[in-house]
């Protein structure tokens, strides 16, 4: 039986955009331009280090306080992706176990997944706050993999960025690149097993798994 870890933001459900908007907003009340590549950094490092970095270590407090309660604003209107339940309730249907293993927030993770709709297909969320060490370390894959009571290599490993093929490939779990989003839809990534660029090419592998 294979088992599922899926990665959340970019992955199952469209955030980034909203993530977008509100670092630009925190950054303007600084008086700090928020430019594209500073969202590219974004998408691979903890806001807190990007704030520190750009505006300063003093308002790393204040910035991180808005930017939890934009998240959880944001996250009740973010949705997932067109294909991405009936995708997983497959999965769940075949009797494979899901789960989601997310750099962010427990909190605003736990809010998307249930005014997502993904509340009933993910039996688990372990978030970047869930772990000593955030992606790409591979603490939190570990602690689902234990969860599922399985072996690594039984897992497939489900994600839009390198940081989740570097743990998979770590830990021996099958990596599964997606491209879905439009973030990184020109970057290949060597470590991936298997890559997608469309939810429906994804769910056609699995039915022929």
């Amino acid at each position: 039986m294979r088992h599922w870890v899926f990665d959340l933001d970019g992955t199952l459900v469209d955030s980034f955009g909203p993530y977008d908007t509100t670092m630009r907003e925190i950054f303007a009340e600084k008086g700090v331009e928020w430019s594209a590549q500073h969202f590219i950094e974004a998408l691979s490092t903890s806001p807190a280090v990007l704030i520190e970095r750009y505006i300063g270590a003093n308002a790393v407090a204040e910035c991180m306080a808005k930017l939890r309660v934009r998240a959880n604003e944001d996250a009740r209107r973010i949705r997932p992706y067109e294909g991405i339940v009936e995708t997983l309730a497959h999965l769940r249907e075949q009797g494979s176990r899901v789960a989601v293993w997310t750099g962010r927030d427990l909190e605003s993770a736990q809010i998307i997944i249930e005014s997502s709709g993904l509340g009933a297909l993910v039996e688990s969320c372990t978030s970047g706050t869930c772990v000593q060490i955030n992606k790409p370390n591979p603490e939190g894959l570990l602690r689902v993999v234990k969860s599922f009571n399985c072996r690594a290599d039984e897992v497939y490993m489900v994600g839009d960025h390198d940081h989740d093929m570097m743990a998979a490939r770590e830990v021996g779990a099958q990596a599964v690149r997606v491209k879905w989003n439009p973030y990184w839809s020109a970057v290949e990534c060597q470590r991936a097993h298997h890559q997608f660029e469309h939810v429906r090419d994804f769910a056609t592998w699995l039915g022929k798994l």
